[in-house]
């Protein structure tokens, strides 16, 4: 499993290979893939992480299942992901689930900004903001939670 960018909105201000439409990346180090795999249940997580490849992109990429997990259930508890420099050394990312109508996670929303624009805390901040938007898609979708 890899996630791959649809589409993005460009900042004219960063061009680094994470915002390529058509990029395949890692699922267990960018905050959208962890965001479609919290969400999974254990065992087809289990399943997708013993047949990916948990590569060290950076020096603060999880390539330890038993700690990838942990982080997979902080992401579900919160409602978003983060990505602290783990795909790419120079980026701060978050994400925030899409639903369907039945409720299943579809896709994500992401955030994203240099290091040198944005501080991880402070893109972090955004995480409410982020998590409405994510639940104005799904509610196009047809989800409504607790209905």
């Amino acid at each position: 499993m890899r996630v791959i960018v649809v589409d993005h909105i460009r900042n004219m201000n960063i061009d680094l290979l994470a915002q390529r439409i058509g990029l395949n990346l890692p699922v267990h180090t960018t905050s959208i893939g962890k965001v479609l795999l919290a969400y999974l249940g254990e065992e087809e997580q289990d399943k997708i992480l013993a047949s990916v490849n948990l590569s060290q992109l950076t020096d603060k990429s999880l390539v330890d299942k038993k700690l990838v997990k942990q982080n997979l259930k902080l992401v579900g508890e919160r409602g978003y992901s983060t990505d602290e420099g783990e795909t790419h050394v120079d980026l701060n990312c978050i994400a925030s689930p899409i639903k369907d109508a039945s409720g299943k996670v579809i896709a994500a929303i992401n955030l994203m900004d240099e290091k040198t624009g944005t501080s991880a805390e402070k893109l972090f901040e955004i995480a409410p903001y982020l998590k409405d938007k994510a639940l104005f898609v799904s509610r196009q979708l047809g989800y409504f939670p607790g209905i």
